[in-house]
């Protein structure tokens, strides 16, 4: 199986975050592809910090071409893919959240 090419793209990556007392919030962020494995992900954000995420062919949607505004502002015209992750402060959340 041949792994998706992540080299150098532009990726979306929006997350909704669940906190241990069942609070949600949302982050989301422009980044590029600085390396990958079939494991993990690491993203370079537009302030230069870097973000390792989950690799996953499932996990990376080919964005559609146009104008992407992001809550804050910041806007990317046509990125690569777009990746939504759900992230649960801890087990018992996300152990709650399956049922």
């Amino acid at each position: 199986m041949s792994m998706l090419d992540l080299k150098n793209k532009q990726i979306l990556v929006s997350k909704r975050l669940i906190s241990k007392d069942n609070e949600e919030s949302y982050e989301a962020y422009f980044g590029r592809v600085t390396t990958y494995d079939d494991n993990r992900v690491i993203i370079q954000k537009e302030n230069g910090e870097t973000e390792s995420l989950p690799y996953g062919d499932e996990l990376y949607d080919e964005a559609e071409e146009g104008l992407y505004e992001l809550h804050d502002g910041s806007t990317y015209i046509d990125p690569d893919f777009i990746a939504e992750f759900v992230v649960f402060e801890t087990r018992k959340i996300y152990e709650q959240h399956q049922k």
